[in-house]
């Protein structure tokens, strides 16, 4: 979360607007944790008294276009410490008229106010708001590069020829989170062993094409598999 911390720093001193973040994992408590690490640091860097941070905590309920407009109304003044903080927790909550009453603060959120949002998944997020903010999957910032699970099952296909790796995913429904994380299992067993290495050169390219939804994280895997089962 350092890395988006200082990313909102450095808009702040060019002086230029930073799109609102959602924050996505589906953990929420653990969302939420990391949030607050973010929220954090930026109080503490740009000396913002705590009274500026304001949080819509999520109650369960459903957040209507009044709870929203009221939410935000303070976006719209200049604050006395130059900066303020908006985080709403699960924003899948919100109604679609309040959905829509947050569209234009989206798109022209002002060089004064850093907008934080959070959420388990992209499922029940208008396209009109994922098109107005920057996304950051929480659990692949904090993921370790290899996964024991994936990694076993790459090694044991590669060097005794079972094929449980196969049996595994024709049976598992495949989660973008797990795409990701499978080919960056894979990456770092072709760098640790040397083998598979004709896979090497397009898996960054496709793991940044599964996070941006430009792919379908099933024909991406079976690709490999395909690739794996070849070599």
């Amino acid at each position: 979360m350092q890395e988006i911390s200082d990313q909102i720093l450095e808009k702040i001193q060019h002086g230029t607007e930073h799109t609102p973040l959602l924050f996505l994992w589906h953990n929420t408590d653990l969302l939420d944790a990391h949030i607050k690490d973010v929220w954090n640091t930026l109080l503490w860097k740009l000396s913002i008294p705590l009274n500026y941070l304001f949080i819509l905590e999520d109650t369960g309920e459903s957040i209507k276009v009044q709870d929203i407009k009221h939410f935000f109304e303070a976006a719209y003044s200049l604050p006395s410490y130059g900066h303020q903080i908006f985080y709403v927790e699960n924003i899948s909550r919100l109604t679609l008229s309040a959905s829509n009453s947050m569209l234009k603060l989206l798109e022209e959120p002002g060089k004064h106010n850093i907008i934080l949002l959070g959420n388990a998944s992209e499922s029940g997020i208008l396209d009109t708001i994922l098109s107005r903010v920057q996304i950051v999957y929480t659990w692949l910032e904090k993921h370790e590069q290899k996964d024991n699970f994936f990694y076993d099952l790459i090694e044991q296909f590669d060097k005794h020829k079972d094929t449980g790796i196969f049996g595994y995913f024709f049976q598992t429904k495949i989660e973008k989170e797990d795409a990701i994380i499978f080919l960056k299992t894979l990456t770092q067993y072709i760098k640790n062993t040397g083998n598979f290495t004709a896979t090497l050169d397009t898996i960054s390219e496709d793991i940044d094409h599964i996070g941006k939804n430009n792919v379908n994280a099933r024909y991406i895997i079976d690709k490999y598999l395909l690739l794996i089962q070849e070599s």
